[in-house]
């Protein structure tokens, strides 16, 4: 009897052990903002050759068209851009990354298409990128950043232009850009590492932004031709074009995305 008693023990222990192992198990990390939903359509982060990136704030991410786009800034980089303070931080505020499909016919596209093609290059596709800072019941706008943060976006192998034909990006002997369009000033960003599964820059503003590609070379030749633009590169290593006759476009208000604001609301820009 006494033998007997033990093995039923042990059976309930190993029982009870099995069941705490598999409910452990089951368990999957979870990342946990100040409220704010993960809504995304697709997957966020981006496969370069050798490192996958994940994103390091809250990032609601719908634009299929490119494969994934982060920020590589840090949590605490980006909360110093959307003017996060520490105490805001205590009370839940946070930085949050909005990025959407923004491809179609829009004056953005026509103004990055014209400089592209100065370039000989090819204007791939339309992403809307807008930063907003979480206020618990509201989303503010960040247009103009309290500083530089570095984003990093997936070049696909292929895509396919608005007449449905497909075309081959990803290809040695090319470079690739993103052209920013924001306020009437088109702007190239020059991809800061050579990877040719992605494309890494840096901005300070968020609207419109197309990814482009060229023959190499032809980026740099563009950007040191006063002919062309009014360029210069800062000490950040990305170049600036200020072409005068892009004028004011409406499509990206400067507030932040249409969609965005008519289904979450925001409050007024600060």
């Amino acid at each position: 009897m006494v033998i007997f008693g033990k093995i039923k023990k042990s059976l309930l222990l190993l029982s009870v052990s099995l069941t705490l192992t598999l409910g452990l198990a089951a368990i999957r990390p979870v990342l946990i903002n100040a409220g704010v939903a993960d809504e995304s359509t697709y997957d966020s982060a981006v496969k370069g050759s050798n490192t996958t990136y994940y994103r390091t704030i809250a990032t609601n991410y719908h634009a299929g068209n490119v494969l994934g786009l982060v920020s590589i800034s840090s949590a605490q980089e980006m909360s110093a851009a959307a003017n996060v303070t520490e105490e805001n931080q205590k009370n839940g505020f946070e930085p949050v990354l909005y990025v959407n499909t923004f491809d179609w016919d829009s004056d953005e596209r026509k103004a990055a298409e014209a400089v592209v093609e100065k370039m000989s290059g090819t204007l791939v596709t339309m992403v809307d990128i807008q930063l907003f800072r979480y206020e618990l019941t509201s989303f503010v706008p960040v247009t103009k950043a309290g500083g530089k943060v570095t984003l990093i976006a997936g070049i696909p192998e292929k895509a396919s232009d608005t007449s449905g034909n497909v075309f081959e990006v990803q290809k040695e002997g090319r470079e690739y850009a993103m052209v920013r369009v924001h306020n009437g000033q088109v702007t190239v960003l020059k991809d800061l590492y050579s990877d040719i599964k992605t494309l890494t820059f840096q901005t300070d503003q968020f609207s419109a932004f197309g990814l482009m590609y060229a023959p190499e070379g032809e980026i740099d030749k563009y950007l040191g031709n006063p002919a062309d633009s009014t360029a210069g590169a800062d000490s950040t290593g990305f170049a600036v074009s200020t072409d005068a006759d892009t004028g004011e476009l409406d499509e990206v208000p400067k507030t932040g995305d249409i969609r965005w604001e008519i289904e979450y609301g925001y409050a007024p820009a600060k």
